[in-house]
């Protein structure tokens, strides 16, 4: 988690935000503005950021993040992460802005799971789509879940 002031320069993180990103107090503190992100811009996610500052609303988005690539910044160590990100602003009696907290939940080891377990289905529903005999697996409901071509070809059936 970090704090930025109403400007978006951050002005504190804490332990956990320091080692996910790789980063040191010497290196980002008064120096970062999330505004000038770069990788929040390519990614499309700088409205939502803009958004907390202007319109005080949360934003949440899944941030692919590469502390190799950020610009203006000369960082020792590289962090790439897939951060799921919340920023919330911080609000005075008066209705303004004083501060955003930006919270980064390290998501890449879930994110590398999925990818892989995709992948295995996606081999999985290609080997059966391809056999030369009919595949067809029903549910508890008698519901049809899974089956390939030939099945339907068997049957007189299409995928409708």
């Amino acid at each position: 988690m970090w704090v930025s002031d109403e400007y978006g320069t951050l002005i504190r993180m804490n332990d956990a935000c320091r080692e996910t990103l790789k980063i040191t107090d010497e290196e980002v503190v008064g120096k970062y503005n999330i505004f000038r992100d770069n990788i929040i811009e390519s990614q499309g996610f700088m409205p939502k950021v803009k958004a907390v500052f202007t319109e005080k609303k949360i934003a949440r988005f899944i941030l692919t993040y590469d502390t190799a690539s950020v610009n203006e910044l000369a960082l020792a160590k590289r962090a790439k992460v897939v951060l799921d990100v919340s920023i919330s602003p911080i609000i005075d009696e008066h209705a303004n802005v004083l501060h955003a907290i930006i919270q980064h939940k390290d998501i890449t080891a879930k994110t590398e799971i999925e990818a892989v377990l995709k992948l295995s289905e996606d081999r999985v529903r290609n080997l059966i789509e391809n056999l030369d005999v009919g595949v067809l697996q029903q549910g508890p409901h008698a519901e049809i879940l899974i089956t390939n071509a030939k099945a339907l070809a068997l049957l007189g059936l299409t995928k409708d």
